[in-house]
């Protein structure tokens, strides 16, 4: 959808898409579907395949044409050229004991540095049963960074993150990998799908949010711009029914994974 013209198209060859992200250019959407991570032009095209993967949770694509991913719900972070390829592991799951799940992955604008999350096998308190990490793609350095109920994003200069119903900002420097400011909330009523522990918002780097509605059900979001401080600039479109969409790292296009009430799948 481009939120400037408002027109809306269906993407060839994504049927059942899932987990969605864009290309570094945003000519192109990455996705999960019949166990592949497949990419395709947003301005026509087929869409093709870069690399089996059979439960994928989350995926980024960075500059140097690299994806990182998740390709089950119990294993590793992995790194696969979007050309193709054999994928490399850079967070060695099964030295992590005590952690059942690396998922949902983000690089830094840098293209060397990503966040993901690390889900505990304790259940001591399953409400912040997850811990943000940050890690060098390159030499495996790896930093965590806080406690969090649920997925975390990157944009502006801060991370996103659900906590009881809230998302918060709170400011990070990406060239010294540490936190420079407290936590603030930008707005409440905001989804999370605890058993995948995925928060349904979006956030590009250009500050246009977009999320689903704890109150309204799965699947209704409202696209609305945000400023830094949290002040709402105004909505985009009208409701619409999406379980996943991603934003260009410019702001002006949103990719959205939407149900097609006739076949019972998913459509981008």
């Amino acid at each position: 959808r481009d939120l400037g013209e408002g027109w809306t198209r269906s993407l060839n060859g994504t049927e059942g898409a899932a987990y969605l992200f864009w290309s570094p250019d945003s000519r192109e959407v990455g996705f999960f579907s019949n166990g592949q991570i497949m990419r395709v032009p947003i301005n026509g095209g087929p869409a093709v395949r870069i690399v089996p993967a059979s439960n994928v949770k989350g995926g980024s694509w960075n500059q140097f044409d690299q994806v990182i991913y998740a390709p089950t719900h119990a294993s590793s972070i992995m790194m696969v050229p979007a050309t193709g390829g054999d994928p490399v592991d850079l967070t060695h799951i099964d030295r992590d004991r005590e952690i059942r799940s690396h998922r949902l992955p983000q690089w830094f604008p840098d293209g060397r540095h990503f966040i993901y999350i690390a889900i505990s096998r304790a259940e001591e308190n399953p409400d912040l049963d997850s811990t943000v990490r940050v890690i060098n793609a390159e030499t495996g350095n790896s930093t965590e960074l806080m406690r969090v109920q649920s997925s975390v994003q990157h944009a502006a200069g801060h991370l996103l993150y659900p906590h009881d119903g809230l998302l918060m900002a709170r400011p990070f420097d990406t060239a010294a990998l540490q936190f420079t400011a407290p936590a603030s909330p930008l707005l409440d009523n905001v989804l999370v799908i605890r058993a995948a522990h995925l928060s349904a918002f979006s956030v590009s780097p250009a500050g246009v949010l977009a999320y689903v509605r704890a109150d309204e059900g799965l699947g209704w979001s409202e696209i609305a711009r945000f400023s830094a401080a949290g002040e709402e600039k105004g909505d985009y479109l009208d409701e619409i029914n999406t379980i996943g969409f991603d934003f260009t790292r410019d702001g002006r296009n949103l990719c959205l994974s939407i149900p097609d009430t006739r076949t019972g799948t998913m459509d981008l």
